[in-house]
């Protein structure tokens, strides 16, 4: 809370200044201080609390920069991930080398330093925002202006928007590479900022390509609102004349740095494709297919060329040991197994999902206990400008078309937090940003009273995790909040090891894929049941004599060991065995040795 009233001392301090950018740059510093250490204590003890969790994606991800790092290139290359992050991991456990005890927190660690690289990204994009701002605010013969909000309480604000997205909405819970995809979107809006105030040069121009291209190589959405960005920026110059051979730098060097992967995926899948994941995705969250092991059974799906291999029909059971590598090779590249999938577009089911999708979009307009929401309203009730709030907005045209297409685009499919988290901040601040007030109503004051109270929410949002963060931190040595590596290690004294095959009888992308990892195992079969549908397939509600065969179609698959991560229950629990304290069973099949079976 000191720090609260700090800040609050401060914008208060500078709704008394008149013009922008006249306080002492002292001040600012020490503003910038403020919320950067706010950043670093908080994002450290977001990023330890949750330490010993992992993203299930990050399992493929950690494979992935395994495989580049030992030279595995036909493992690789995947039709659903993109590389960078994996490199990026890779290359911490190749450097660090941590203990499987300590290979998670690694990737926090890693995550962490991420997260400080994005907030360096946002610095730029908030530093070029407010330098437009300011280069545009002049005034005009109805005899309105707007310079009279001071430049920290656009700081203030900026930045609380920056961890209201990165702690909030992406989190150190999720170990995805959507923050890396933040600081690539900040960069290249930051740089549509330059080329639009008319200080860019050519050297911005490679900038934005680079900044493109390796978001492209972090995630593949980022591909086709590379042309987005492209084309925002061609326009911006203001002279086709001279924007035309200055955009092509960017889309030459943009090109440059996608061309290598895109080469890579056509050797892999022999044709011409910046990755396969939107096919997928539409084909399952749109069209209806199968969410996991497509057999092409649904109607007009198409003929799948390789799908899992379906070794027992109720209690449906899998098998996917090859030939794609990887902790869990159903998710190291679900494309390849989902390779001949067709989709089309369906009216209904597009809307369908479009409404659902956009039920999970207007939740964000009320983020921070309806105070993003509320403070836009506040400013457009006291504007007193009509209709001009929307030639006042459009001022900010190239930087709302990119983050709109990208938040439509995901409308279009699925709208999870950490996909918008960085374009929903580009767009709210551009809103923000773009509000003009007479001078009569003071916009300083207001425009400051706002942002204190999108800054309340912010600390009272962040309070609780912090509390429950500094026990855990003083507890840094308790192993029981690491149950995927208890689970890891008691297998290895069971007698599993390295390089052994295992199967599950439940969906394994749960949890048995988080110790799996760490026990540097395969899992090549599961029972699917889901926990989107939690009565289908269960195997414990199967008949004994169903178990039995089912177990022997396991054996089969030259699996060493079944894990259930539920307790056995019902008749046939024999042979069943706790894998230590933990609440995992495993069944050992023949062979593995007298060792396991002792255990």
């Amino acid at each position: 809370m000191k720090a609260v009233r700090m800040l609050s001392n401060q914008v208060l301090l500078a709704g008394s200044t008149s013009v922008p950018g006249s306080v002492g740059s002292y001040h600012i510093s020490r503003l910038r201080a403020i919320f950067w250490l706010m950043a670093i204590v908080i994002g450290f003890l977001q990023a330890w609390h949750y330490r010993n969790t992992i993203d299930n994606d990050t399992i493929s991800h950690l494979d992935m920069g395994d495989a580049y790092f030992r030279g595995d290139w036909g493992m690789a290359i995947s039709g659903y991930w993109n590389p960078l992050y994996a490199w990026l991991l890779g290359l911490a456990m190749l450097v660090v080398q941590p203990s499987s005890y300590w290979e998670y927190p690694a990737v926090h660690f890693v995550l962490f330093i991420i997260f400080l690289f994005a907030f360096c990204c946002f610095e730029f994009f908030l530093r070029e925002l407010i330098r437009f701002h300011n280069s545009v605010q002049k005034i005009n013969s109805s005899g309105e202006q707007d310079s009279n909000v001071p430049q920290r309480t656009w700081i203030v604000l900026g930045y609380s928007l920056f961890l209201w997205s990165s702690l909030t909405l992406l989190s150190f819970d999720e170990t995805n590479p959507d923050m890396l995809v933040a600081a690539f979107v900040y960069v290249a809006s930051g740089l549509l900022l330059r080329i639009r105030n008319g200080t860019a040069n050519r050297i911005t121009f490679v900038l934005l390509g680079l900044a493109l291209g390796l978001g492209y190589l972090t995630k593949q959405v980022m591909f086709p609102l590379a042309f987005v960005f492209l084309g925002v920026g061609l326009f911006s110059v203001g002279n086709l004349r001279r924007a035309i051979p200055l955009s092509l730098v960017a889309l030459v060097t943009f090109l440059a740095v996608a061309a290598p992967l895109i080469i890579a995926l056509y050797a892999a899948k022999g044709r011409l494709t910046y990755g396969e994941s939107g096919r997928f995705a539409y084909a399952v969250l749109v069209n209806g297919v199968a969410y996991r092991h497509w057999q092409g059974e649904e109607p007009g799906s198409g003929t799948p060329v390789h799908p899992t291999r379906k070794i027992f029909d109720n209690p449906a059971t899998f098998e996917f040991g090859d030939p794609i590598g990887g902790t869990y090779p159903l998710w190291y590249d679900i494309t390849y197994w989902y390779e001949g999938i067709k989709t089309h577009f369906d009216f209904v089911q597009q809307a369908n999902v479009l409404w659902k999708n956009l039920e999970d979009m207007q939740r964000h307009l009320f983020g921070l206990n309806g105070s993003l929401l509320t403070g836009f309203l506040v400013l457009l009730f006291v504007s007193s400008r009509g209709w001009l709030i929307i030639k006042d907005i459009s001022e900010y045209w190239f930087l709302i078309i990119p983050a709109l297409s990208a938040l439509c685009l995901y409308s279009l499919v699925l709208v999870v937090d950490r996909y918008v988290a960085p374009f929903l901040t580009v767009l709210i601040l551009s809103m923000f940003f773009g509000m003009r007030l007479r001078e009569s109503h003071d916009k300083g004051r207001v425009v400051t009273g706002v942002t204190m109270a999108i800054l309340f929410m912010l600390v009272t949002r962040l309070i609780p995790e912090v509390s429950s963060s500094v026990p855990d931190l003083l507890n840094w040595r308790d192993t029981k909040s690491h149950p995927y590596w208890e689970v890891a290690d008691e297998l290895r004294k069971m007698g599993v090891r390295p390089g052994d095959k295992v199967v599950s009888v439940s969906y394994a992308n749960v949890n048995n894929v988080k110790w799996a990892r760490l026990a540097r195992v395969h899992i090549i079969a599961e029972v699917y049941h889901s926990i989107y549908e939690p009565e289908k397939n269960d195997f414990w509600k199967a008949a004994p004599s169903v178990q039995k065969q089912i177990i022997r179609a396991f054996a089969n698959t030259g699996a060493r060991v079944i894990v259930s991560d539920e307790e056995p229950r019902g008749p046939g629990t024999a042979g069943w065995q706790r894998i230590g304290d933990t609440s995992y069973f495993a069944y050992f099949l023949p062979g593995l040795g007298t060792s396991a079976s002792a255990g």
